[in-house]
């Protein structure tokens, strides 16, 4: 038999019960077993709730075929042993909580009855991570799928923190820098470079001077793809990396130039003809006090970010 809700924002839940003649019962609520002597009353069974799950005394009631049961009733007496009874919560405030992830942090709204698993639920609805992928952390503890919001005291505008588990695979593609896109198998706890090595491997050649693209930003190589959000069949591109230098001209004025260090002296001759309009053929380029070659690259020399080149 179940009873009905009447107020608030209220979730049955049902439960059994057995006897050992009147010495003592077990009743199942919730998933645990309690055991309380057949004189304990309703009150006495919300007090170990509450001690249990660390739900509010005045937000639990009990209801049998919609009648609520009284605090003094004993519960023996309240037909827990011939019928379903429900528990029932009442008036329960929802409360916000912040999930930080790596690259961002979210907002969810739970209540003090829901369980980990259904916050990890909420959490795969906003952002797509199954839950099997990371572990929730709060006040310095791993949380386990069946406690409650409520037994871990947990209250508003709390902080949850994602941590993933370092031993998930997921495959991510990858666009080489010869345009050829590859599958590879990586951990959300690899580090930018690690996928670096893994691609570098593959394609047989450095890719020192490369870096890592994903939605058009470039990756920081320490950073991990955890940190970034990259989730399972993301698409990830090696590309030069990107630097700025100087070039001193002739008339003593420093312009300045965005390349990569794979460009040639040729490429940076033309961009300084864009910028001056000196004639490639009239430019000589000289840097550590060595004249460059048209078709030696900028890593050949190696010409890092804010070196300054000279037109001589």
């Amino acid at each position: 038999m179940k009873g009905s809700s009447t107020s608030g924002s209220r979730i049955a839940r049902k439960f059994q019960s057995s006897s050992t003649q009147d010495e003592e019962m077990s009743l199942n609520i919730i998933g645990t077993v309690f055991k309380l002597k057949s004189s304990a009353t309703i009150k006495d069974l919300k007090t170990m709730l509450c001690n249990k799950y660390g739900f509010p005394e005045n937000h639990l009631e009990f209801f049998l075929a919609g009648q609520p049961l009284l605090d003094f009733q004993r519960v023996v007496d309240c037909g827990f042993l011939e019928c379903a009874v429900d528990l029932v919560f009442k008036n329960i405030v929802g409360m916000k909580l912040f999930v930080k992830l790596p690259s961002s942090t979210i907002e969810i709204e739970g209540k003090a009855e829901d369980t980990i698993q259904k916050v990890k639920a909420m959490i795969q609805a906003k952002e797509k991570i199954q839950p099997d992928q990371y572990t929730l952390v709060y006040d310095g503890k791993f949380l386990e799928e069946d406690m409650t919001l409520a037994s871990l005291r947990m209250k508003n505008e709390s902080t949850l923190h994602i941590i993933f588990n370092p031993r998930d695979v997921m495959s991510v593609f990858v666009k080489t820098p010869g345009g050829k896109i590859v599958e590879f198998e990586v951990k959300v706890l690899y580090t930018v470079s690690d996928v670096k090595q893994i691609v570098e491997s593959f394609i047989g050649c450095s890719v020192v001077h490369y870096s890592l693209f994903y939605e058009g930003n470039e990756l920081q190589d320490f950073k991990t793809l955890a940190f970034y959000n990259i989730k399972e069949n993301s698409t990830l591109e090696v590309k030069p990396s990107g630097i700025q230098i100087f070039v001193k001209t002739w008339s003593g004025k420093t312009i300045t130039l965005d390349v990569t260090r794979s460009n040639t002296v040729r490429e940076v001759k033309e961009k300084i003809f864009c910028k001056v309009r000196v004639p490639v053929i009239r430019q000589r380029i000289v840097f550590s006090g060595k004249r460059l070659e048209d078709k030696c690259s900028l890593a050949s020399y190696n010409i890092q970010k804010q070196s300054t080149l000279y037109m001589v």
